[in-house]
This record gives C-alpha cells, sequence and structure tokens, in this order.
C-alpha cells in the first residue's frame, strides 16, 4: 500500500497520471458468482451432450435391432421359397426317372399309367407355381438365379418331358432309356448347382434387400 502512495506521489510530482491497479490474475471470469456459473455450466454441458449420446445410441440400437428382425424375416422366407421349389424339382425329376424306367424295362401298362399320372399331376403342380416361383427367386436370390431356373432347368425339364411322351409312342430310334437317362442325369447335375447357390446364398444372408450388401 505504501508503495502505491509513493507511486502516486513521484507521478504528481512528475506532472503525470499514477494508477495503482491491482493484479488482475486472480480476477474470475463470473466475479462472485464464478463458481455457481461453473456448476451450471458443467450440469449443462453434461445434460447436453450426454443427452444427445444417449439418443444417439439408442437411435442405433433401435435401426440395428430393425435391420437384424428383417435380416431375419427375409432368410425365413427364402429359406421357405428354397424348399418348396428344390422339393418340386426333386418330385418332378424322380418320377421322370420311374417313367423312363417303366419304358425301358417293359413295366406293365397299368403300373406305368400310374407312374403318368403320378407324373402329370407334378407337372401340374410345376407349371401352376411356375410364375410365382420365378418372382420369388428372383427376389429373394437376383436375376441369375431365375435365369438359371427358367432358361436352364426348365427348358431341360421340358426337353426330357418330350423326350418321355415320344417314347411312350415310338420306340427304338434314337431316343432310347440310356439317351433320356444321361438327359435326366444331366438335368440333375443343374438341380443340384442350383441348389448349392441357393443354400450359399442363404448361409451367407445374402438374400432379398440385404443381396450385395455383405
Amino acid at each position: 500500500m505504501y508503495h502505491c502512495i509513493n507511486s502516486n506521489l513521484a507521478a504528481v510530482r512528475d506532472g503525470t497520471k499514477g494508477m495503482c491497479m491491482k493484479q488482475s490474475g486472480d480476477r474470475k471470469a463470473f466475479g462472485k458468482y464464478h463458481d455457481i456459473m461453473v456448476l451450471f455450466l458443467g450440469f449443462f454441458l453434461t445434460t447436453i451432450v450426454g443427452g444427445y449420446l444417449s439418443y444417439s445410441w439408442q437411435t442405433r440400437s433401435a435401426e440395428f435391432q430393425i435391420n437384424a428382425e428383417q435380416k431375419r424375416y427375409e432368410i425365413q422366407a427364402a429359406t421357405k421359397v428354397f424348399e418348396e421349389i428344390s422339393s418340386l424339382m426333386d418330385k418332378r425329376l424322380y418320377r421322370m426317372r420311374r417313367i423312363n424306367m417303366g419304358l425301358g424295362n417293359k413295366v406293365d401298362s397299368e403300373v406305368m399309367d400310374i407312374r403318368w399320372t403320378h407324373y402329370r399331376e407334378t407337372l401340374f403342380e410345376w407349371n401352376e407355381n411356375l410364375n410365382r416361383n420365378l418372382a420369388l427367386t428372383q427376389i429373394y436370390f437376383g436375376q441369375e438365379a431365375r435365369n438359371i431356373l427358367q432358361h436352364n432347368i426348365q427348358t431341360k425339364f421340358i426337353n426330357l418331358g418330350r423326350m418321355l411322351e415320344s417314347g411312350r409312342v415310338f420306340k427304338g430310334g434314337n431316343n432310347t432309356y440310356e439317351k433320356r437317362q444321361l438327359v435326366a442325369d444331366d438335368l440333375n447335375n443343374y438341380i443340384y448347382t442350383f441348389d448349392l447357390m441357393l443354400i450359399k446364398n442363404i448361409q451367407n444372408g445374402s438374400i432379398g434387400s440385404f443381396m450385395g450388401k455383405e
């Protein structure tokens, strides 16, 4: 204090304006309310930031759960589509093989009539659901799978069916049991490869709206 007075007196003598100021280093930003304001700001920031982070986490968690549920549903639906189509293809091919075996072994006509009836029932079921199965295959397994089913497997089924119908009327020639058996074996390989492709897609979760996202 005495140093401050002496400094001011010296300034008066020298004709200058003297000031004795308290060091500002210990001043607080909010004055006497500094501690309260710091506490308030800390609470405010914690509430706002914490609330935002909590909301963001809950939103992402909800989106993840919805996405997981949707994928689970589509996998179940795709599995059902695969089982129906695969079972129908196997049944149709099996009944065609039985007809071919009957033609080759000259089985009794009554037995053959039953086999033909069973085959035509399967053929009717196949044709009745053809467009539906093609559409479902495309939706859940993609355009490539649909093309294989429509242009490869379906075409081979038609070809083998015509050979069986022809073999029932005309004996001998190029339409032999062995020839038809080779066509059936080739069709069986196509069906197996097709089934394997669909199963892998289901296992990888690359089905429906999730195709290409893995």
